[in-house]
């Protein structure tokens, strides 16, 4: 199983949402909660966390909604659940105006999102990239920000799968040519023995998402806007 969900921001029953994912905050959840300075992160944190929940409850719908988010022992997210032996791994990423998150329940994986249209300095990619990735950026057919913040999120998703999450830690990174930005396409990560999926969430955001090479064929993956379930649940 391999199942992906967005949510794009602003969206219809805002307040329903907030409230119901203020509702489904653990303690740690609640504590990053009050640390964040911006309400703007405030809200993505409770929207991802809706998100989420709503994700698994929509691909185990044989199973109560009795979901506990926790980690394992590296600190990657995994979701228990008192009727299965093995908790499944999911993975969330939240940036402006977008919520997406994955799981997996037969591989650990991870989730990056990044805005396509903010600027972005020079130094930060002297220090966050490689020069071959960075010869790979300027070469690109594509502009050279959205192919940054690409590429960002193909460092922040591998990073997320591995548990290593940082400059030193993740300093390569698949540089294959690429199907395009806003098309679904899955392409080999050698280096991590991974599969590099993107995930097509409009024009405005890239998002990719790793999973580990333990099969000779990717999974399918399965994706779903969030959007169209809004009825659906503030009906229920």
């Amino acid at each position: 199983m391999l199942h992906a969900s967005f949510l794009m921001q602003p969206v219809e029953h805002f307040g329903f949402l907030l409230q119901r994912g203020n509702e489904l905050l653990n303690d740690i959840e609640r504590s990053r909660y009050f640390r964040y300075a911006r309400n703007e992160s405030r809200q993505q944190l409770v929207l991802s966390r809706w998100l989420v929940h709503e994700r698994l409850a929509r691909s185990f719908p044989h199973l109560p909604c009795n979901w506990q988010l926790t980690y394992d022992a590296i600190g990657r997210p995994a979701a228990q659940h008192p009727e299965l032996r093995c908790p499944v791994s999911y993975s969330l990423s939240h940036c402006d105006n977008l919520s997406i998150c994955a799981i997996s329940n037969s591989a650990v994986i991870g989730i990056d999102a990044e805005p396509l249209h903010f600027a972005v300095k020079d130094s930060f990619i002297e220090i966050a990239f490689t020069d071959l990735e960075q010869e790979t950026i300027r070469s690109s057919d594509w502009d050279s920000i959205q192919e940054m913040r690409f590429r960002w999120t193909i460092k922040e998703s591998l990073g997320k799968m591995s548990g290593q999450i940082g400059f030193e830690s993740i300093v390569a990174f698949c540089t294959a040519s690429i199907p395009g930005l806003f098309e679904p396409f899955v392409v080999s990560c050698p280096r991590y023995r991974s599969w590099i999926y993107g995930i097509p969430v409009g024009s405005d955001h890239v998002a990719t998402l790793a999973v580990p090479q333990d099969t000779d064929e990717p999974m399918k993956l399965v994706c779903d806007n969030a959007s169209y379930w809004l009825d659906q649940t503030t009906d229920g």
